[in-house]
């Protein structure tokens, strides 16, 4: 039996890996911390609330609007890439309303593995959903 040629052998073995791997698509990730704030929005009648959301003592202050139901949260730095499966991490929500505090919920949120591209695709997530219901912080 004769050998293949080397250009030959070449690309009969980058064929063969080619085939073995799974393509991944470019999702990244989104928010790691979600709130479902549509309960405090839906009584504001064109009123505006001033919110802040905090994740393990990371907090974005902002101004949310009758037509917005979620509130995003950002996990802070290196959580992400030490944080295992099942991690938790404490989110608070305040709200003020003309400068009265109207709401201020904590709870500690379990965070959840989510690969976006597929399972032997990076990147690897970790996320959490909550809701506001009856004044406090729910898992979604």
């Amino acid at each position: 039996m004769r050998a293949l040629p080397p250009v030959a052998a070449l690309a009969a073995a980058l064929l063969l890996t080619a085939c073995s791997q799974q393509a991944c698509t470019d999702i990244g990730c989104g928010p790691e911390v979600v709130v479902d704030v549509r309960e405090l929005t839906a009584g504001l009648a064109g009123e505006q609330v001033s919110t802040t959301l905090c994740v393990d003592g990371l907090c974005e202050t902002r101004v949310l609007t009758p037509d917005e139901g979620q509130l995003f949260g950002s996990l802070p730095a290196g959580t992400q890439q030490t944080a295992a499966d099942g991690a938790t991490v404490q989110v608070e929500l305040s709200v003020t309303r003309d400068g009265i505090p109207v709401l201020d919920a904590t709870t500690d949120a379990t965070l959840a593995r989510f690969q976006p591209n597929g399972p032997t695709c990076a990147p690897v997530c970790l996320q959490t959903s909550l809701v506001l219901t009856d004044g406090e912080l729910l898992p979604a």
